[in-house]
């Protein structure tokens, strides 16, 4: 069984920029190739997963709105906490609530729409 995650790799700045640009793209392409077949297979393999899941009597759920409120209002208060003990937490935070607000306004009108149309519960 080959297990997979998140592919990476880490080149100092030095290193990158003593590249020359075709290797830098070349490395660039290879990375996001390796991504693109992480994910597909992400992708495929729990699908097979889920099923095999279902057919041996495993019972779906979706979290209910109320308790989905809860877990954000306790994520928000462990996030507020360690920024309150560490000035580049804080800092790293605020840029990534910015991020996260416009990531939220673009996939509510891209894919929350799209997965409600197409893959409603009701539908399977």
């Amino acid at each position: 069984m080959e297990l997979e995650a998140v592919n990476l790799l880490f080149i100092g700045k030095a290193a990158w920029a003593s590249l020359p640009p075709r290797y830098q793209a070349v490395l660039k392409c290879a990375c996001s190739y390796a991504m693109t077949e992480m994910l597909a297979s992400y992708d495929a393999r729990n699908a097979v997963a889920i099923a095999r899941l279902v057919a041996a009597g495993t019972q779906l759920s979706v979290l209910n709105d109320d308790i989905i409120k809860a877990l954000r209002v306790a994520l928000e208060a462990v996030l507020d906490d360690e920024a309150a003990q560490s000035p580049q937490f804080k800092k790293v935070l605020e840029n990534w609530r910015q991020f996260r607000a416009n990531q939220h306004r673009w996939f509510s009108i891209a894919d929350t729409r799209a997965q409600n149309a197409v893959y409603r519960s009701d539908r399977t």
